[in-house]
Parts: C-alpha cells; sequence; structure tokens
C-alpha cells in the first residue's frame, strides 16, 4: 500500500484511455453507468487541484455555454452527485471535494498521482533538445506504457478536454517517432516493430507509425512483409480518408 507523507494511502488517477481513481483496494471508473457531468466535474477539479476552482469557472466548464438560473444550485446538486459516488466506491467523499465562498477544491492534504503529469514530465524529459540523450530507455518506456489510449474519451465532447487531449496525443506521437527513430538507429528492429504496432492501435492514422512499422519488417530482411505493410496502409488511408499516404 503506498502511503502519503502524511499517513494516508495515495490515491491514483488514470486518465488516459478511461478514467479510473484508485486508493488502496477501492476504484471507481468512468466506465460505470453513471452521469457524464459528474465524471467531468470531477476529473476537472483533479486537473486543477492544487487550488480553489470558482463556482463561474466550475459551471462553465461543465455546462459550457448553457444557461442556468441558479448556477450555484446546479453545481451544489451535482457536486453531492459526485460525493454520493465516492462514498458508495467507499472513498472519503466529504473530505476529497472541499468547498468554501464562492469555489470547489480538491483537497491539496490527499496525496494524488495522476498518468498525465507523469507522462508529461517524462515526455519533457526526453524530447528536450537541450538533453544528453543518455539513459533515456526506461524512461521512454514508462512513458509509451502510460499512455493507453486518448485523454479522457469518455468526456471528449467538453470544451475543456479536446485542447487537452490534443496536447499529449502530439506529445506520444513525438515519443513514438523517437523510441522508434533510436530503436531503428541501433537496429532493434523487433522492439521497434512492437511499439509501433502497439501505437497504430491507438492511433492507425498517424504516418510517422506506420512508416516505421514497415521499416522495421524491412529491416529485418522481410521484404514481403514491408511491401504488404505498404499496400495495406496505402489501401486504408485511400479508403477510409480518401488520400493516400506522403
Amino acid at each position: 500500500m503506498n502511503q502519503s507523507s502524511g499517513n494516508k494511502p495515495v490515491i491514483h488517477v488514470r486518465m488516459f484511455g478511461g478514467f479510473t481513481i484508485t486508493m488502496d483496494e477501492k476504484a471507481m471508473s468512468d466506465s460505470d453507468n453513471r452521469s457524464r457531468k459528474a465524471w467531468s466535474l470531477l476529473s476537472y477539479l483533479i486537473i486543477k487541484r492544487g487550488g480553489d476552482v470558482s463556482i463561474n469557472e466550475l459551471f462553465h466548464a461543465i455546462w459550457q455555454d448553457s444557461v442556468q438560473d441558479n448556477p450555484y444550485g446546479a453545481l451544489k446538486t451535482l457536486v453531492f452527485r459526485v460525493r454520493k459516488m465516492l462514498e458508495a466506491a467507499g472513498f472519503p467523499s466529504q473530505d476529497f471535494i472541499l468547498s468554501q465562498k464562492g469555489a470547489y477544491m480538491w483537497n491539496p492534504a490527499w496525496e494524488t498521482e495522476v498518468d498525465t503529469d507523469r507522462f508529461e514530465s517524462l515526455c519533457r524529459r526526453i524530447l528536450d533538445p537541450e538533453g544528453d540523450g543518455k539513459n533515456m530507455r526506461g524512461a521512454c518506456l514508462e512513458a509509451f506504457e502510460l499512455y493507453r489510449g486518448i485523454f479522457l474519451p469518455r468526456s471528449s465532447e467538453e470544451s475543456w478536454v479536446g485542447p487537452m487531449a490534443a496536447y499529449y496525443h502530439t506529445l506520444y506521437q513525438k515519443l513514438v517517432v523517437y523510441m522508434a527513430e533510436k530503436l531503428i538507429q541501433d537496429e532493434e528492429y523487433g522492439q521497434a516493430e512492437e511499439i509501433c504496432q502497439r501505437a497504430i492501435d491507438i492511433d492507425r492514422f498517424a504516418e510517422d507509425f506506420h512508416y516505421y512499422w514497415i521499416y522495421a519488417a524491412y529491416g529485418q530482411g522481410e521484404q514481403e512483409t514491408a511491401l504488404k505493410r505498404y499496400k495495406d496502409t496505402t489501401d486504408m488511408f485511400y479508403r477510409e480518408r480518401l488520400m493516400t499516404p506522403s
């Protein structure tokens, strides 16, 4: 069991490929059949943890351009529902979300580890042009494993989610290209192939992923496989995007 410095268990949050909160043996996920807005509020407070979130900001993040006669009341009701969700999963619901005049916040007294934070930190170190590039293998593999899919996919319609999802996915694309180039440079074609195959499962229209996937087969002397992959990739782009890869 991971414990924070205050002898409280650490809260682990996953936002790539789905939203999951775990603490000790307790867990809850947005794959459960619950209100999308409740999950949106919970994820927004966690993203903005460390500071107050005003009622006005939180309301517009959840309801976007909707008009409510009583936004404070609407938020109060939604926060109550979120606390009931947390309570049903065994979490100390009243202690997680704090409310004060004109604002809500995720309680900073609970150490909260979020996959997006660690992923971004690793990618910045890996892709830093001023870095020495040494001993990056472990960091690359850790970052690659963290990205299990797009950011908060079930909340993709929320206005604040889209830009963040695009940002993290761009980092992921750069990470995959960096890893593939290094592995091919070191003639580790098998691992480059595995990485590209998994990356294609997440984003099958990223041309670079297909390029290195094809090249990995060619580097292993599998020319027929490489040619088939090229043909299949070209056909897929034309069939589904009415275009051919560059």
